[in-house]
């Protein structure tokens, strides 16, 4: 059996007017819609700013540049009865054409599919103890440093 790996991951928060970049998935578990920021996992070898970077082209076709480091956290969970465990980075980033702060929603990608739309959602709702906004740190984190 494989021993469980730590998985490190780079989210990207962009926002704008008081709003900020998300998009909305059903949870498999309970059947919610939870929010999400766009981003994904860390290669071997690769900074975690650059990741970020990295995953949210790959995800959306756009160029960002980062701004700074919001902070990081760990998240513990189980997932179709595994326990998970990865730590998280938060960077805060612009767009590097203004003109996509424009767009109402964007194209998400995977594998060259599109998958889903991110769109810019009111902060004061993102960081309400009711919405759910995965994972639950990154809450906190908005909380504190936006």
């Amino acid at each position: 059996m494989a021993t469980p790996k730590v998985k490190v991951k780079a989210q990207v928060l962009i926002a704008y007017n008081d709003k900020l970049l998300v998009y909305r998935v059903r949870d498999e578990q309970t059947g919610q819609h939870i929010y999400r920021l766009i981003g994904g996992r860390v290669e071997f070898g690769e900074l975690s700013e650059k990741a970020a970077v990295r995953e949210f082209f790959e995800e959306t076709h756009l160029e960002v540049r980062p701004l700074n480091l919001l902070g990081s956290f760990e998240s513990i969970y189980i997932l179709h009865g595994k326990t998970k465990h990865e730590v998280v980075k938060v960077y805060a980033c612009e767009f590097v054409d203004p003109s996509n702060y424009k767009r109402d929603r964007i194209k998400l990608f995977e594998e060259g599919e599109i998958l889903n739309d991110a769109e810019w959602i009111e902060r004061k709702f993102l960081t309400q103890k009711s919405t759910p906004f995965y994972p639950e740190q990154l809450k906190n984190l908005l909380l504190e440093k936006t």
